[in-house]
């Protein structure tokens, strides 16, 4: 009888978190970035020279053409962050989405605001 109990109780343990983790996975999307190599990307050291930039200067979503690096106060960091890097001296501070403080996953992109402060 006991065997019986415990045959049972796995079984559902087991059909409940597959099911839990199926809907977990169908929440997730995956994204991906593919960059050609640079050097297949059309941009030059003319123009950093063009931009006129408050702050400093990064590299753009693929790490390879000049961009301008976001002052404090300015968005930031999205996906790859295309909204954009801080300057240096400044770390993205990500705000916290509506659905996250009520306890649903954020599956929207992260976006910030620079900020004066260090990374830990």
């Amino acid at each position: 009888m006991w065997l019986l109990v415990v045959a049972v109780a796995v079984s559902l343990g087991v059909s409940g978190s597959e099911t839990s983790h199926r809907s977990e996975a169908q929440s997730q999307t995956l994204q991906a970035l593919h960059c050609p190599p640079c050097e297949r990307i059309h941009c030059t050291h003319r123009r950093a020279l063009k931009l006129q930039c408050k702050g400093g200067l990064t590299t753009g979503v693929c790490g390879c053409c000049p961009a301008c690096a976001r002052t404090a106060g300015e968005s930031c960091g999205g996906t790859w962050d295309y909204l954009g890097k801080c300057d240096e001296g400044l770390v993205c501070v990500y705000q916290e989405s509506v659905s996250a403080a009520e306890g649903i996953p954020d599956v929207e992109e992260r976006k910030g605001i620079c900020k004066a402060g260090r990374i830990h």
